[in-house]
């Protein structure tokens, strides 16, 4: 059987091969080039479908390398930051300076709503992003947003831990294993507690879902103090865990400790647990790729939807608490300017952020 992108794949090739050699007689690589390069490579890996077949090409053909290849296609992924950048950015690695700079920008996050508008079932709309107040909206998700069953999914998020943590809904359990089949996520990174014993709930519930932890990562969360009688944690643990084979993106490197002085500022929040866009916006960045969606089954208040829009992302989110999601809506408009949209899955229709929330019929009860 012909393949019906194969002339668009052999011209993708050349035009590859062509800007390489280019680059290689002149010593040196202009940041077009590598914009150039990095956008006919992802072209390319689309094609190509296998990533096997697509680091195999590179092996064999690519004269700059694998390393070099996978650098640029980041570049490219950016390339609308970079163009709208003022100054822009002269060379190669200015431009990468831009992103990750970019990347770990911090937000002021919104205090939790003290009445918000929100209720349980409601699902917000917010351009590509999704969030979804309570936990019986997946059908809603699915079949009215179009959420496709193939739609790669990757998970980047911060669960109860199952200590009881005053303030933390539902905290009495570490067991979350019909998250982790949720969407059918091919993976990725949640968050775990240090203590031995709900380190291990959440360990045994990831795999009994399919998953398997590969890594285990640390945030450095520095300052602290000593405690009597026990052992302070410093740290946070950060599972990273795979579903299926060649998960790992190729190209995408990864240190076992992620210091939260080299991400960001510490944020205020309402939220009991706030986790950072710069730490978030790291993990996303290891192991998403461009048209991936981002499930964080536990929004709080809302870091990883804001992580996925710095980075063109796209976010899908559960948040049980309506003043959590509210504020987590809230932020995203505070940095966008956009106007979100409130769908009613009770079936009373939908109404634009800013609006007044429409009145049921007389009698009916959410």
């Amino acid at each position: 059987m012909t393949d019906p992108h194969h002339n668009e794949v052999a011209a993708l090739q050349h035009d590859i091969i062509d800007i390489a050699h280019r680059v290689t007689a002149r010593q040196k690589a202009n940041l077009q080039d590598a914009l150039t390069a990095g956008a006919k490579l992802q072209r390319l890996q689309t094609l190509l479908v296998s990533e096997r077949r697509f680091r195999q090409w590179l092996d064999d053909e690519f004269p700059k390398g694998k390393t070099t290849a996978y650098k640029w296609k980041d570049l490219a992924e950016h390339a609308d930051l970079i163009a709208n950048a003022s100054p822009p950015p002269k060379s190669i690695n200015e431009a990468h300076r831009l992103v990750k700079a970019a990347l770990l920008e911090e937000d002021e996050p919104v205090p939790a709503a003290a009445n918000p508008i929100l209720q349980r079932g409601d699902v917000v709309v917010m351009n590509q992003h999704v969030l979804a107040v309570g936990n019986n909206c997946l059908d809603f998700l699915v079949d009215d947003l179009r959420f496709h069953a193939d739609t790669d999914v990757v998970v980047v998020s911060d669960p109860p831990y199952g200590q009881g943590k005053a303030g933390v809904p539902n905290d009495h359990t570490g067991d979350w294993r019909a998250t982790w089949d949720m969407l059918n996520p091919r993976g990725r990174f949640v968050y775990a507690s240090p203590e031995p014993h709900f380190l291990r709930q959440t360990w045994e519930g990831i795999e009994a879902s399919g998953g398997t932890v590969r890594h285990l990562l640390i945030e450095d969360k520095g300052g602290g103090h000593e405690w009597a009688g026990r052992l302070q944690n410093r740290f946070d643990v950060i599972l990273y865990f795979e579903r299926g084979d060649e998960v790992w993106l190729p190209g995408r490197k990864a240190c076992s400790i992620i210091a939260r002085k080299d991400s960001g500022k510490n944020e205020p929040s309402d939220h009991p647990t706030p986790k950072h866009v710069g730490v978030i916006s790291r993990l996303i960045d290891i192991v998403a790729r461009k048209g991936d969606a981002v499930l964080d089954p536990f929004c709080g208040g809302g870091t990883t939807l804001i992580a996925c829009e710095r980075m063109g992302m796209r976010f899908v989110g559960f948040e049980l608490e309506p003043a959590y999601a509210q504020a987590a809506v809230e932020r995203w408009v505070k940095l966008t300017g956009g106007k979100p949209v409130v769908h009613q899955v009770a079936g009373y229709g939908q109404f634009e952020w800013g609006e007044a929330r429409p009145e049921l019929p007389f009698g009916q009860k959410r």
